[in-house]
């Protein structure tokens, strides 16, 4: 399997048509059709439906393509940083929660930009169980993850600043009213909470005999979409986060329990 036939597939994906994939690639259409057709004989399985107008991916094909676009953006930076390192360049690939504290990264990178204007940081926005994936995998090459996080086999040091759990709702709601909310507030609430792991075992730590009563109805990855399903339904998250919000919705935070500060691992 080969570096160019990977491209030659990532590239009818992106265009959805053999011709205008050729097209791209400066390479006839019978040569790319032959390729991918061998690239299916080698993997024992069909990657695309080729249809009269499209072609799409199967649901091995979608696997597959996702398997790709992270070799070949690992190869790039490879070859890249290798084809650079007589002068101070190339690319660092940073996965990030969404935090107010990420500002310490951004003060960061403004100096090495300074003193190296040659390197290139590409931020992807994601949370701690992405980051953990893509760092293990060679795709990312600094984390930023809010706790509860799982940081074993990394090294790692707390980014100054300070982040707290808030609670975003409708300023219809009852809880809107409140300066304040407590635990006890959010018993029979309908919450929409981060899919990170650890969540649900930090909740019952907190409710204890009382986790039975919250009532988790979805959960998320990153924030803004889940503010807006917070129109109907309260969400429970960082309130570092509030600048992404609607305008139409409220923060309320709590103080009921010590939240440790992000992590760059």
């Amino acid at each position: 399997m080969e570096l160019r036939v990977l491209r030659y597939f990532q590239t009818v994906v992106q265009q959805r048509n053999i011709s205008q994939a050729a097209a791209k690639l400066h390479v006839s259409q019978p040569t790319i059709s032959r390729q991918l057709r061998d690239l299916e004989a080698e993997l024992g399985t069909t990657l695309l439906e080729r249809g009269s107008r499209a072609i799409t991916l199967t649901e091995s094909g979608e696997y597959f393509y996702h398997q790709v676009e992270q070799i070949l953006a690992l190869a790039d930076k490879t070859v890249d940083n290798l084809y650079n390192q007589n002068d101070i360049q190339g690319s660092f690939v940073i996965g990030a929660a969404e935090a107010k504290s990420f500002l310490n990264v951004a003060h960061a990178l403004a100096h090495v930009q300074q003193d190296y204007p040659k390197i290139q940081a590409k931020i992807f926005s994601t949370n701690a169980d992405e980051v953990r994936t893509n760092l293990k995998s060679g795709v990312f090459d600094f984390g930023v993850v809010m706790e509860p996080a799982i940081k074993t086999d990394y090294d790692f040091i707390h980014l100054p600043g300070e982040s707290r759990w808030g609670l975003l709702v409708p300023n219809r709601s009852p809880l809107a009213q409140q300066d304040h909310v407590t635990l006890a507030d959010l018993q029979q609430q309908k919450l929409i909470i981060s899919h990170q792991s650890g969540m649900q075992d930090l909740l019952q730590d907190w409710f204890g005999d009382s986790f039975s009563q919250i009532q988790v109805v979805a959960t998320y990855n990153l924030l803004y979409n889940a503010s807006l399903l917070s129109q109907p339904v309260s969400v429970l998250h960082f309130a570092s986060m509030a600048s992404l919000t609607p305008t139409s919705l409220i923060w309320f935070l709590y103080h009921l329990h010590p939240v440790k500060l992000p992590d760059l691992v």
